[in-house]
């Protein structure tokens, strides 16, 4: 039941459906491999018991073997994209990325995302392929590309490229459940994700642990076993990628930027720095 709607356009090999609604509850089918992208607006999903928060320019994916749900409460409109695609068309693109000489990819591919094996989870749309893709799309444009099937293999290619680390990273657990696999990854991913929000504050590995929700040893080597990384080489990454950011802009001196970042002194920061850049940061503001 809702306050809103929907409209859809079928393809053979998939079908998209744009949404808007302000209250919306209910059981979610996934009769094929899904998308589901807010516009506007937040949606609440849950996914085989999983809950999951969608922010505008995020996006959930999902196959069709699960089972779900969406929630909508809002006093504004909340708008959405939803996009099936028919499994056999991602087989396809599995099938020649494997046989391609050229990319790196294994053949347990398309079982991940033929079975359970796959991760549903959510993204941001800045941070993948298929998110920057979606991001380009307005009403004009679903409707003149949802009846093209090039359209959807497009949409396959963008996906199983934005895995195939997934995939890698996803193998390297040693569980012998892909469920115990799945909730670990999704685990680190949140510790990983505490990092990128709070990396200029004074942050460490128990804190990331805590966010991950787990022990600080657990956390640190499933990081490290993931990212080929530890979390404090990938925080101190972050930190001078930003850093390079704020001085390339001008946004301060060498030492008021070093502070803006989380480094307890300039003369830490200036090592780091040209360690990690080969440069000095005062090179970077002439």
């Amino acid at each position: 039941m809702g306050k809103g709607g929907v409209v859809g356009f079928d393809a053979r090999k998939g079908a998209v459906r744009l949404s808007s609604y302000q209250e919306y509850d209910a059981k979610l089918p996934f009769a094929h491999f899904s998308i589901k992208l807010v516009i506007e607006g937040h949606e609440r999903y849950t996914v085989n018991g999983q809950k999951y928060e969608v922010d505008k320019n995020e996006y959930l994916l999902a196959n069709h073997l699960v089972e779900g749900s969406v929630f909508i409460d809002s006093q504004n409109w909340v708008n959405g994209l939803c996009i099936d695609i028919e499994m056999g068309i991602l087989s396809e693109v599995v099938s020649s990325i494997v046989q391609s000489n050229a990319m790196e990819a294994d053949p347990f591919l398309d079982k991940f995302f033929r079975t359970s094996h796959f991760l549903e989870n959510t993204y941001r749309s800045s941070e993948t392929q298929l998110g920057l893709f979606l991001r380009g799309l307005d009403k004009e444009k679903v409707e003149n590309l949802a009846l093209n099937d090039e359209f959807y293999y497009v949409l396959s290619e963008k996906i199983v490229l934005d895995h195939l680390p997934t995939v890698k990273m996803l193998q390297n657990i040693a569980s012998v459940k892909i469920s115990t696999r799945k909730h670990l990854y999704r685990q680190v991913l949140r510790g990983k994700e505490f990092i990128d929000f709070c990396f200029h504050e004074d942050l460490s590995v128990a804190d990331m642990a805590r966010a991950a929700a787990m022990s600080e040893y657990h956390f640190f080597r499933l990081f490290r076993t993931l990212f080929a990384q530890s979390p404090y080489q990938y925080l101190q990454k972050k930190r001078l990628q930003y850093a390079k950011q704020l001085l390339k802009a001008e946004h301060g001196s060498v030492s008021e930027v070093a502070l803006l970042v989380g480094f307890a002194d300039v003369q830490s920061f200036s090592k780091s720095f040209k360690k990690y850049f080969g440069f000095a940061p005062s090179l970077v503001l002439r």
